[in-house]
């Protein structure tokens, strides 16, 4: 996960998976935003822009 000042474009260059939030301030407020963006590599698993952090997260979080 990142935040909107960080390059999505050059995570997916490197080959990371990565989403990209916005207007964030705390790790509460990550859980519950909305991906903006996603690297080739979140796509493959299936990743998509409008999901929540914590549904990506599935079962990983309570």
């Amino acid at each position: 996960m990142m935040c909107g000042y960080l390059d999505i474009e050059t995570a997916d260059r490197v080959g990371d998976v990565a989403v990209r939030v916005t207007g964030v301030r705390s790790l509460g407020d990550m859980l519950s935003a909305t991906v903006r963006s996603v690297t080739g590599k979140a796509r493959e698993l299936g990743i998509r822009e409008g999901q929540s952090v914590r549904e990506i997260l599935g079962g990983l979080i309570a």
